[in-house]
């Protein structure tokens, strides 16, 4: 590695990483609140379970609001959080934030190397740059959930598998491959798609033919598949049972729907920009066979994970954040043929392509900036306000942001969930009827004392839900941005039949 490229890495790696530690201790509700609050809850109610002798009335919160999560991957980043709480003797989220930012730190550091072997210092010093400041990847990088080490555990896997592909008889990066494969799965299962096809590309680079008879990619296979059953194991059948049948089975419906494909592609350029896409299209073209055939590998493992969980890719855009990797060392054979063409042109085509880069660079530190500037220090102090507001003798059901999670975190208050306005959505596209209102209202609110709202947009956009509350229920609390309805003592007699 030269001097030069050493130099310009310290400097991304600084400016990068530095910018992804400013506010570090600032609620977790920049990006994606509703997954990172699930995780600070199951954090919170490892580290109460685990202390020698915890305040009884904080375990048992902790403890019953856990329960009101969902909980579909091994809790890696959980217990890792909560063991560094007893550690440091105190619930400090923020950890969960470190975690994070480190393991992308870790991940663009294989980017690089990847890169490097497919096209050089210069492209993959773009391939740093890009993994370091493309604001989607700034953003998702901070949160608190398992995306961001999973997809540099994929990056690695896909630098281990290049590795592989080049020495397949070698059983120290047969090893490497398998074990960084196997610890994606376990991490999150959904990173078997980009590992599959990683994998795939790789043997495909090999030969076919050659490439089953080996003993170490059987061995590859075996620790993969051990890892699918390790994950099994700590969630459970009948949790990942559940998890399919509903995000995967239940949306294939849009499979035949054209403006499925025009969102994926719309959002996938608005998380990757257009330049990037474009680049990395022409970085397949302008790749290595070894690195053609992972790559290929890769992507196609995304599409049928987009496939799989049609739903999903375009609504939650962390279960696109692998790409950025992706995109990051595809686009490195492209940056390295146009600087080869510059340096054949002169100087003046130089100093272009270079402050052009440049400028993009400039282009993704002001964008991060200006999110990291965004304020949520209010968001602690508000939400128990309101959690407080409730009265203690009875359960509460409520329409709230987040499904209740800032209910739950910050007010350390267990609360049923009222479905948005988006379930009704998700629903009418699984071709499942929706109850009658009234019915469906004494359905979800029959063990529930009282009813908070706390949501104004969705409250509006629910006008059946409104007119129940507000025509029957008499409000007992208010404040900003919220009301609490007594279910218990309506104002008139309710109805006997659906409304």
């Amino acid at each position: 590695m030269s001097k030069t490229t050493r130099l310009v890495l310290v400097l991304l790696f600084l400016i990068g990483g530095g910018m992804r530690f400013l506010d570090l201790t600032e609620p977790p509700v920049d990006f994606h609140p509703t997954r990172q609050l699930r995780d600070a809850i199951i954090a919170r109610a490892l580290y109460y379970r685990w202390q020698p002798h915890p305040d009884p009335e904080k375990a048992r919160l902790a403890e019953e609001t856990a329960r009101q999560v969902a909980n579909f991957e091994p809790p890696l980043l959980e217990a890792l959080t909560a063991a560094t709480y007893l550690i440091v003797g105190g619930e400090h989220v923020w950890f969960g934030r470190v975690y994070a930012i480190l393991a992308w730190l870790l991940g663009t550091w294989g980017s690089f190397l990847l890169a490097r072997q497919l096209a050089g210092e210069v492209g993959a010093v773009a391939t740093t740059a890009f993994a370091l400041f493309l604001p989607f990847a700034f953003q998702a990088s901070r949160s608190f959930q398992p995306d961001p080490l999973m997809s540099a555990l994929i990056v690695w896997t896909a630098y281990a598998a290049y590795k592989w592909a080049q020495t397949p008889s070698s059983w120290r990066r047969t090893w490497a491959a398998g074990l960084l494969a196997g610890t994606a799965i376990v991490v999150k299962a959904f990173a078997i798609y980009p590992v599959a096809g990683i994998m795939a590309g790789a043997l495909f680079a090999t030969g076919w033919k050659t490439a089953f008879k080996r003993l170490q990619t059987w061995f590859i296979a075996a620790l993969s598949l051990a890892a699918i059953g390790l994950y099994i194991a700590l969630r459970g059948e009948a949790t990942a049972g559940n998890y399919i049948a509903y995000w995967v089975f239940g949306f294939q419906r849009l499979w035949y729907q054209p403006i499925f494909y025009a969102k994926w592609i719309y959002h996938f350029l608005e998380w990757f920009t257009p330049i990037g896409a474009l680049f990395a299209l022409a970085g397949l073209y302008f790749a290595s066979k070894t690195g053609k055939a992972i790559l290929l590998g890769w992507l196609g493992g995304y599409v049928l994970l987009g496939f799989t969980v049609p739903y999903l890719i375009t609504t939650h855009n962390y279960y696109s954040l692998p790409m950025t990797f992706w995109v990051s060392v595809a686009l490195a054979p492209t940056v390295a043929t146009i600087w080869a063409w510059a340096h054949t042109i002169g100087r003046p085509a130089i100093i272009a392509v270079a402050l052009t880069g440049i400028v993009l660079l400039a282009a993704g530190i002001d964008a991060n900036a200006r999110f990291i500037r965004a304020s949520y220090w209010g968001e602690t102090a508000h939400w128990k306000a309101v959690a407080d507001a409730i009265p203690a003798d009875g359960n509460v059901i409520g329409l709230t942001p987040t499904y209740g999670m800032r209910v739950r975190y910050f007010g350390w208050r267990p609360i049923g969930v009222w479905p948005p306005p988006g379930e009704y959505h998700a629903a009418q596209i699984q071709g499942r009827e929706v109850s009658d209102i009234w019915e469906d209202f004494q359905q979800r609110t029959a063990h529930y004392r009282y009813f908070l709202v706390a949501a104004d947009q969705a409250f509006e956009a629910e006008p059946q839900l409104k007119e129940i509350l507000t025509t029957y229920y008499p409000v007992i609390a208010s404040g900003e941005g919220y009301q609490v309805y007594d279910l218990a003592h309506p104002i008139r007699p309710l109805p006997s039949s659906g409304k």
